[in-house]
């Protein structure tokens, strides 16, 4: 749903983002947290590409926030999907709201962070922020 994104309306699979690690977040358009955790996401994102590393990142917003898609689309520009009854990718990741999946070059997952885990993913906390970059660096 991302017009900025190079893939624009393609279709996309896993091979898609094969070779490099992926980092796939589960957000709403819908929730300020989450327009907030987005506009953190695109400016590690290019702090990330400044420093010549290339990470994928991709949001899927949840199905009950198809109306607040812009809010999203205003805030990055790296690829954003819906998520949608006949796919539901948020349950095929068996993840919730505010969820981070991170997967190694392979397409295998490396790990899951939940909000509520042990690894902080508040990007508006310079912890958070701290600890999630080194989670996605640490991923082979």
């Amino acid at each position: 749903m991302q017009p900025q994104s190079c893939g624009f309306q393609a279709t996309y699979g896993p091979d898609t983002f094969a070779g490099e690690t992926t980092v796939v977040v589960l957000l709403a358009g819908w929730c300020s947290f989450c327009q907030a955790q987005a506009v953190a996401l695109q400016k590690m994102d290019l702090e990330l590409q400044a420093e010549g590393k290339k990470i994928h990142f991709v949001v899927v917003n949840a199905q009950n926030a198809a109306d607040h898609q812009k809010e999203l689309l205003d805030r990055c520009n790296f690829p954003l999907f819906q998520d949608v009854e006949g796919v539901n990718a948020w349950a095929l990741q068996g993840g919730g709201k505010d969820d981070f999946f991170l997967y190694d070059r392979t397409g295998k997952l490396h790990a899951h962070l939940p909000p509520t885990g042990p690894t902080p993913t508040n990007l508006s906390t310079p912890e958070g922020y701290a600890a999630l970059k080194a989670a996605i660096l640490a991923v082979p």
